[in-house]
């Protein structure tokens, strides 16, 4: 057994190096993506546990037990109408939803065809389903894609075609099924649970928790840090006389990415097992995690238009605009805001360990 990492699916929130019991996994950011390194790994699955996003998996965890007889899953699917409308909102892309038309819900019937065809073709260009071809002098018709709607036998001048519906005239079904697949890169946003109109699918978390905001520490409105990298899009700000409050919907999952790129340690996320999992016994989370070190490169295509300034302080407070080569900021947590806004794609945010 070897905890695998998939570096597409990892956020960077930190959560796996804080509750490895033997401070094996590094987590580092490049300028592509995030990597793990993982050494002294003595397979307990932890990790894999409080991730999140499908970024760690260990094949016979000895977690797999314990969640399959609590009957967990990331979600539950039931009554669900294909509609896709979770897939097209997911923010992670994690739901697939695949359908398909079930005709004999629509028509039955059957179809004749005589002698006498010219060849016309207009069966063949009028059909809405493309379910007829001319072989041989002959229509052919394709009854897997044939809906009996009787256009054929109309157009047809010579009465070759004999189309019968037994079914027109039925009430009729609702004639979509399909299936719904819901992937390990889910971060339990509980997006897709508040766009379904049919209330088909839930979402289960085994994490409970809070967050604490400390509105003396935040860098106020020249700082968007954590509005930025929250992977579910839960963070929004709101401003009175005091300055800016940070504020949390439920689309928090806790895993504490915010906390961890907060330059001001401004942000606290605390989290526990649900109570309808407490026989997982997860251990409490390590606090002598492994630091690593940010480091910014801004290359010669820089222009100096000041775009990282604008969206960070820290930034601003170090001109960065005027660097050029390898630097590292102080205060800087290689959040990444900064690179993303770049218009000349010059600057790499990266970690060193």
């Amino acid at each position: 057994m070897t905890v695998s990492f998939t570096s597409e699916n990892c956020v960077g929130c930190g959560i796996c190096e804080r509750v490895c019991p033997k401070s094996a996994i590094v987590v580092y950011k490049t300028a592509e993506d995030y990597r793990a390194e993982i050494s002294g790994c003595i397979d307990c699955g932890t990790c894999t546990v409080y991730c999140q996003y499908g970024a760690l998996s260990l094949e016979n965890s000895p977690y797999d037990k314990i969640l399959k007889k609590l009957h967990y899953s990331k979600t539950d699917i039931e009554g669900c109408v294909y509609c896709g409308v979770c897939a097209e909102n997911c923010p992670r892309d994690a739901i697939e939803v695949k359908k398909e038309l079930e005709k004999d819900k629509l028509r039955l019937g059957y179809i004749r065809i005589g002698e006498g065809c010219i060849e016309c073709r207009n069966c063949v260009i009028f059909c809405p389903t493309d379910a007829i071809r001319i072989v041989r002098g002959r229509p052919e018709i394709d009854e897997s894609k044939c809906i009996y709607c009787q256009i054929c036998q109309a157009v047809c001048p010579k009465d070759v075609i004999e189309i019968h519906c037994d079914s027109c005239k039925l009430n009729i079904e609702y004639a979509v099924s399909g299936s719904i697949d819901v992937s390990e890169r889910c971060s339990l946003c509980f997006t897709c649970e508040k766009v379904c109109q049919f209330d088909a699918i839930k979402v289960n978390r085994l994490f409970d928790g809070k967050q604490t905001f400390e509105r003396e520490k935040c860098l106020g409105v020249e700082c968007s840090i954590c509005f930025n990298v929250c992977p579910n899009i839960a963070i929004s700000y709101e401003y009175d006389e005091e300055g800016k409050l940070v504020l949390f919907s439920d689309s928090c999952n806790y895993c504490g990415k915010c906390q961890k790129y907060c330059p001001t340690d401004a942000i606290k996320i605390e989290r526990w097992v649900s109570e309808r999992y407490e026989e997982l016994h997860l251990p409490e989370e390590r606090r002598d995690y492994h630091e690593i070190k940010s480091a910014i490169n801004v290359s010669d295509a820089c222009i100096g238009c000041h775009f990282c300034e604008a969206v960070c302080k820290i930034a601003k407070d170090n001109e960065m605009s005027h660097i050029r080569g390898e630097v590292s900021l102080d205060m800087c947590t290689a959040c990444g805001l900064c690179a993303s806004v770049c218009p000349m794609d010059a600057i790499d945010v990266f970690e060193k360990y």
